[in-house]
């Protein structure tokens, strides 16, 4: 299944966040990012973009190529070319493509041998069986009872008990069991996620409880894409941006059925305030804005909601000023949302695991729950050490 372009909805997009206040647009991070995603999508539309091996889109959580071992030509070089765009003004991208071509090339002509005779096959399942087991320890819905839409075309994919599957998928169902070990969300109704990428998360959770109505909130082109590809599985539950970007109330679109997406740019949040949160989400975002930015959303939605689950670097991002091509400026740390959530106490916070170990970047991510205090027992600034 591929998904609709729709430009002039991306232009919308676009045009609209140049107009935003400063807290809602992007921070260091994404801008930096923005500047190769968006001509991507307007060169290539969204056919196939789950299959982009170096595609901008991966920071989004939007892709699931085939990875095969073994040197990686293209990425040393993506990685140069980047590092040295500002002589030209922008990336070249002939010589990724021309070492993506060697990568298959020798990876056709020098296929690798994995450890102690292991297959791809085997995995995937080894994979699968430890999502499985993770799943059942938290009380979660089966592995066998999500079926993942092909949407996007993606490439990396592979066959668990009847329903096609790709590492991205278990990657998002293993985020699901972290949270409800905790949350019991058959009891979730309005659940609010800011940085939803391209909506995987939200699929997931749609397909597994569809009595929720969901609050999908992000920056574009990031939210463009999770429109038409939450459009293309559920084209009747979705609301478009068209319908949203001159609300002044969540109230204007009347009665919400279960089930229901609202497209919501992060510069509309603010509506949010207004709504009974049952659960908000926030995975791997936080981390890449400035601390001034999550206090703000957290400001917004944290006197409403009753839970919140984060997956995040708690020891930060790494900062521009350590000289990468990408960075914050200020890191944000387990201390700031410790205090923009004083009135909540966290009550898990554990290494996040991926479908085949640990998830690592610049350190450990770690998935937490944070659940709302009884009234008057906020955290005082003297506890904030001892989280």
């Amino acid at each position: 299944m591929q998904l609709r372009d729709d430009q002039d909805l991306l232009d919308l997009m676009m045009a609209d966040m140049r107009q935003a206040d400063d807290l809602y647009r992007p921070t260091s991070y994404w801008a930096a990012y923005e500047k190769s995603t968006v001509p991507e999508i307007r060169a290539l539309g969204l056919k196939d973009f789950r299959r982009r091996e170096l595609s901008t889109l991966a920071s989004a959580g939007a892709t699931d190529p085939w990875l095969p071992g073994g040197v990686s030509f293209a990425r040393r070089v993506r990685n140069w070319c980047w590092e040295h765009k500002n002589r030209t003004g922008r990336c070249a991208t002939w010589p990724i493509s021309l070492a993506k071509g060697i990568d298959r090339l020798l990876g056709a002509a020098l296929p690798l041998d994995l450890p102690w005779k292991l297959t791809v096959q085997q995995l995937a399942e080894l994979a699968a069986e430890h999502c499985r087991l993770r799943g059942e320890l938290a009380g979660a819905k089966p592995l066998e009872d999500f079926e993942p839409s092909m949407a996007g075309n993606p490439e990396g994919v592979f066959a668990l008990a009847g329903h096609p599957h790709t590492m991205k998928t278990l990657h998002y169902y293993l985020r699901y069991a972290a949270c409800c070990r905790h949350v019991d969300l058959e009891q979730v109704h309005v659940c609010v996620e800011l940085g939803c990428g391209a909506g995987r998360q939200i699929e997931l959770l749609r397909k597994l409880y569809p009595q929720m109505v969901f609050i999908a909130s992000d920056i574009p082109p990031q939210l463009y894409v999770a429109e038409q590809f939450l459009s293309a599985i559920f084209p009747d539950s979705v609301i478009s941006y068209r319908d949203t970007r001159e609300l002044g109330s969540l109230d204007e679109l009347g009665p919400l059925d279960a089930g229901s997406i609202v497209i919501l740019p992060t510069w509309k949040f603010p509506l949010v305030s207004a709504l009974s949160v049952d659960l908000f989400w926030n995975a791997a975002s936080f981390q890449e804005m400035e601390p001034h930015v999550v206090r703000n959303y957290l400001g917004i939605v944290s006197p409403v909601t009753d839970w919140v689950f984060m997956q995040e670097l708690f020891s930060g991002k790494t900062r521009l000023s350590d000289g990468g091509a990408t960075g914050v400026v200020e890191q944000v740390v387990l201390q700031h949302y410790v205090e923009a959530l004083s009135e909540f106490e966290l009550i898990d916070m554990s290494p996040a695991w991926g479908p085949l170990g640990l998830i690592v970047e610049e350190d450990v991510y770690h998935d937490s729950v944070w659940r709302r205090r009884p009234a008057g027992n906020a955290l005082s600034g003297d506890q904030y050490a001892q989280v």
